[in-house]
């Protein structure tokens, strides 16, 4: 998923159209593993409408999604751990609290967790 982007749609598409169930989750956790933006907003609006509460994969998809990572210049074997800004996620994020209020209560606190 993280180097064919028309793979990663197609994953996105099929998780939108799953019943709940197995395969749900495991394309949930799929997009986790390997999450941008688009799929940190899926697998929250997909989350926010069941009512589910803040979960461990969505905690991984949005690490994913914010955090980068890249090898230590200073110490060998070892890794860096960076912040990868992304207004663009934050405002979708607060949008949806706008344009859903239903979902307000489980984004208000996730987007305390994350941000």
């Amino acid at each position: 998923m993280q180097t064919d982007g028309n793979f990663r749609t197609e994953v996105y598409r099929q998780y939108e159209l799953a019943p709940a169930g197995a395969l749900k989750e495991l394309l949930e956790a799929a997009i986790a593993e390997a999450a941008d933006e688009a799929g940190v907003l899926i697998l929250v609006r997909n989350h926010a409408r069941q009512g589910k509460a803040f979960s461990g994969i969505l905690d991984r998809a949005i690490r994913h999604a914010v955090v980068g990572e890249r090898p230590s210049p200073d110490w060998a074997g070892a890794s860096e751990m960076f912040g990868i800004a992304v207004p663009t996620l934050r405002k979708a994020l607060f949008a949806m609290t706008e344009l859903e209020p239903a979902l307000l209560l489980g984004l208000a606190a996730w987007l305390t967790q994350i941000f």
